[in-house]
């Protein structure tokens, strides 16, 4: 937690496409997750696993599965598990919503 305090990484939260949510993904995916992703968990043949998060627009759970994703026309496995931890514990106004990118008609 102490990265986040030093001002180099306090100043990442002036640029508009770098905020708080951005800032708790890295320290997640660097400190607690490893870098891993949905297909390193898939991999490891344990008990399924899906993180939920609030879609923003329509205020409706949205599980990070691969269904979720089809929808999208993405693919679950290459997405961070830090990225979808960060989304769920996204609370208003404490911190900002993550933008998963919906390939979908393109």
């Amino acid at each position: 937690m102490d990265d986040i305090l030093q001002p180099c990484e306090l100043g990442q939260t002036l640029f508009r496409f770098f905020d708080r949510s951005d800032l708790a993904a890295e320290y997640y995916d660097k400190y607690i997750f490893e870098g891993g992703t949905f297909g390193d968990v898939a991999a490891r043949k344990g008990p399924m696993i899906i993180i939920n998060a609030t879609d923003m627009t329509y205020g409706i759970r949205v599980g990070f599965t691969q269904d979720m994703f089809d929808a999208i026309c993405s693919d679950v496995s290459h997405f961070p598990v830090a990225g979808s931890v960060a989304a769920s514990s996204a609370v208003p106004i404490v911190l900002t919503p993550i933008t998963v990118r919906n390939y979908a008609g393109s």
